[in-house]
């Protein structure tokens, strides 16, 4: 049964990194949801970082690594960025979520990944269970990407200009006045 597993494991990767290699062969590819609008009136944002494989050690990142570069950009731009202790006391604090996922690839030290962030902010769903707070996504970008070598600066990099397409948002639907 371990051995089918095992198999059933080995397959699905090479599946996953078919589909990467495939669609990001000769560069990587984003995409971007929502608008500058949907960020108006936020006063700042708390970051979670989520490393969802373990693979990310393969290709050199950390938690610490990706959040410092997000949280630089942002603090750099002037958005104010909330703490746990905000967090946990006011649940409707908006949550900037970081997620990163890397499968090894072949040939060796190759990694494919997805980068994801996303602003979610608590809602209350007018239908069905009135007092269930529900997370939604307000605005998002991502990125499919495959790298031979160096996978967690260009990671990295990808992080921060991700960092810098939000900042433009928040800042544009909340101008600073002087």
């Amino acid at each position: 049964m371990k051995k089918l597993v095992n198999e059933f494991a080995k397959l699905l990767r090479w599946s996953v990194v078919l589909i990467f290699a495939t669609t990001a062969s000769a560069s990587d590819k984003s995409a971007r949801v929502g608008d500058s609008q949907t960020l108006a009136g936020l006063e700042g944002v708390h970051v979670a970082i989520g490393l969802q494989s373990e693979d990310v050690r393969v290709a050199g990142l950390s938690k610490e690594r990706l959040q410092t570069a997000l949280e630089l950009r942002l603090r750099t731009a002037g958005i104010r960025l909330l703490t746990q202790e905000e967090m946990s006391a006011r649940p409707e604090v908006p949550l900037l979520a970081l997620n990163v996922h890397v499968i090894e690839a072949s040939p060796p030290g190759a990694v494919a990944y997805t980068v994801d962030l996303e602003m979610c902010v608590q809602v209350k769903p007018k239908h069905g269970k009135l007092d269930e707070i529900r997370q939604a996504v307000i605005w998002r970008t991502d990125l499919l990407g495959y790298k031979v070598e160096t996978a967690a600066d260009r990671i990295t990099s990808y992080v921060r200009e991700m960092a810098d397409s939000f900042a433009n948002d928040f800042l544009k639907a909340n101008p600073k006045e002087r």
